[in-house]
């Protein structure tokens, strides 16, 4: 009985093991699908006689050996740089998802304190707060990617995963490319809008929207490409690139940065519109 014990824990041990490692096989080929979708899409979108293979500010669909492979592209300069935008920009954003004043202003402070500065944005519910409060400043820290934002704790806390397309540290500009903006991002602007004086107008905000397929040469643009890969066996990996294209097909890029992404559910997320 005994020995009949340790055969069936041994034969259930090694089971175990051949199902992690066919997993484990299984994960390894679904993000080289993933790297090879984004390899695809950099090639493809550094020439505008085969970038319209692919939508611009939408989806594609690219086959690799056995797997369906979903590739997003968009503009970072449609999103907002935390590390070149205003307090005021950033704190609209806030209070647009909903946040309270103070919460936003908490969340703000926490940031800059981040990046090295002491001077936190308060009063953000106040129409007469119409002067940025960073100015034109630069921060002794600035954050190298926008992951960053999960190490603070009051960002975290406040669902700081739902929003990460809507901020970059890449675009190096203080306002954002209204006709690539995600709607997030306009519904900050929109906020502005409705709460201070000489900014941006927001008329026909549909018609400064790009279309999803524009066909403008997109060399010198830096883009956020994003492919997620699904096999039959219902494994996913996803890889994000941002990078400058140089227009050049035998050198088609200045990567910025080339990650494997967690595919994670955005279902709990809401768009505002």
């Amino acid at each position: 009985m005994f020995l009949s014990g340790i055969a069936v824990t041994a034969a259930y041990v090694a089971r175990t093991g051949a199902i992690l490692a066919h997993r484990e096989l299984a994960l390894v080929r679904a993000q080289a699908a993933a790297d090879a979708g984004l390899t695809h899409a950099i090639q493809a979108l550094s020439d505008i006689q085969t970038q319209h293979e692919l939508t611009f500010n939408g989806h594609s669909n690219w086959s690799f050996d056995a797997y369906s492979v979903d590739i997003t592209v968009s503009s970072e300069s449609g999103r907002i740089d935390v590390n070149a935008a205003s307090d005021q920009l950033i704190g609209a954003f806030l209070l647009a998802r909903g946040l309270r004043a103070d919460m936003a202003s908490q969340l703000l402070s926490q940031l800059r304190a981040k990046q090295g500065s002491e001077g936190p944005f308060s009063h953000l519910h106040s129409p007469e707060t119409r002067t940025a409060a960073s100015g034109n400043q630069t921060y002794a820290k600035p954050l190298r990617s926008i992951e960053e934002l999960s190490d603070i704790d009051s960002w975290r806390a406040s669902g700081v995963n739902c929003w990460l397309d809507s901020f970059t540290v890449f675009s190096g500009q203080r306002e954002v490319d209204m006709t690539t903006a995600p709607q997030n991002v306009i519904a900050a602007y929109r906020w502005l809008q409705e709460h201070q004086e000489g900014r941006l107008p927001m008329t026909s905000v549909a018609a400064q929207k790009a279309a999803p397929n524009d066909h403008r040469s997109l060399a010198g643009s830096v883009l956020r490409v994003r492919a997620s890969a699904l096999g039959t066996d219902g494994v996913q990996a996803s890889s994000e690139w941002i990078g400058r294209l140089t227009g050049d097909k035998r050198d088609p890029s200045l990567t910025m940065d080339w990650n494997h992404r967690p595919v994670t559910s955005r279902s709990n997320c809401t768009s505002v519109t």
